[in-house]
């Protein structure tokens, strides 16, 4: 069963990579973000995301324990990564909305989490799946954190021709200030 688990996590998250940059070469054609919550885009991307999100959590569970870090310290580095994350992740979801989180038109967002990252819920889902990996002890785990970590990179790169589009000059204002994923704020140029 873990195998199956394994493919459906490793497939849609295939899928999904393949559909950002899709999205990423032809932003004319984009997938991500949809263009509305009733569009084919919208809901091919929701069930890609549900379905590997589902099957990397029982992925955990059918395959605990197969990696050689036997130790009790990764319960406390994983269970630090996901709840750090999810935290993180709550936080800037608040910040941006739900609507605009699930790749909806919105505001443009640039305090709380969004003053020190431009995509603080991809760095947050990072970390989740990694904690996640690693806590779960599962090999297979942690390789299909590799394209879930590829599919949170990718992501933003969709996203900003999208938001250029649509916020002009205050995005690229903010784009100058802060970094897509982590590091220092730049000084704001006036």
């Amino acid at each position: 069963m873990a195998e199956v688990a394994f493919w459906l996590v490793c497939g849609s998250l295939t899928l999904n990579i393949a559909t950002t940059a899709w999205s990423i070469l032809r932003p004319g054609q984009r997938v991500w973000p949809p263009p509305g919550d009733s569009s084919w885009q919208y809901y091919y991307s929701l069930t890609l995301s549900l379905i590997w999100m589902l099957a990397f959590l029982a992925l955990g569970i059918l395959d605990w324990n197969s990696f050689r870090f036997e130790h009790w310290s990764r319960f406390v580095l994983g269970g630090a990564a996901i709840v750090g994350g999810v935290a993180a992740a709550q936080r800037a979801v608040r910040a941006l909305s739900l609507h605009a989180t699930r790749g909806l038109e919105g505001e443009l967002v640039t305090d709380g989490p969004y003053r020190y990252s431009r995509n603080p819920q991809y760095v947050a889902y990072i970390a989740v799946v990694i904690g996640y990996a690693v806590l779960c002890n599962s090999g297979l785990s942690l390789v299909a954190a590799g394209p879930a970590t590829v599919a949170f990179l990718l992501g933003p790169f969709a996203e900003e021709a999208w938001l250029r589009e649509r916020l002009g000059d205050r995005f690229e204002a903010y784009v100058s200030r802060v970094p897509r994923f982590l590091g220092r704020r730049r000084a704001s140029s006036a």
